[in-house]
């Protein structure tokens, strides 16, 4: 199951403004160590941000269908599009 209470671009943008979405557009994503029943891969960027005078993460997720991806697969080749955003 993909997570839960996903922000959207839009959502995250009038709360904290374009310019951290787009540095957190521009980081490298990683593999998050989830692996899907439905053979999708979790995969995550992060940026910390202040917000209500503390400091949180905003994380923006990534599925690939595991089928894309083996041993020799070049992941600047996939096409990554956010599924979503948190704040924790």
């Amino acid at each position: 199951m993909r997570i839960q209470n996903i922000l959207s671009q839009e959502e995250v943008i009038n709360v904290f403004g374009k310019e951290k979405v787009t540095e957190l557009n521009k980081k490298d994503c990683f593999f998050a160590g989830t692996i899907m029943n439905n053979g999708e891969v979790e995969f995550s960027s992060s940026v910390q941000i202040e917000h209500e005078q503390e400091v949180k993460v905003l994380t923006a997720y990534y599925y690939q269908d595991k089928s894309n991806i083996n041993d020799e697969t070049e992941l600047d080749s996939l096409d990554w599009e956010i599924y979503g955003y948190t704040i924790s």
